[in-house]
């Protein structure tokens, strides 16, 4: 989860990151900022997908991603 959280850090709108990992799968939950606007939540969540999809490559073989 690491490399995932720290790639996700980069979303200005994130407010924090909180993750739990056991063997074979990890859960990242992730919270936007208070102060995010209604139009801005869609945009943050389509950088925070990106981000994912950037750094799947750096992930071991077999991770997938799912939303």
């Amino acid at each position: 989860t690491d490399p995932l959280e720290k790639k996700l850090q980069e979303t200005p709108a994130l407010d924090f990151i909180r993750s739990y990992s056991r063997p074979g799968s990890a859960v990242l939950l992730l919270e936007l900022k208070e102060s995010t606007s209604a139009p801005a939540v869609a945009d943050a969540w389509y950088e925070i997908r990106k981000k994912v999809a950037d750094i799947q490559h750096e992930l071991p073989e077999g991770v997938r991603h799912c939303h």
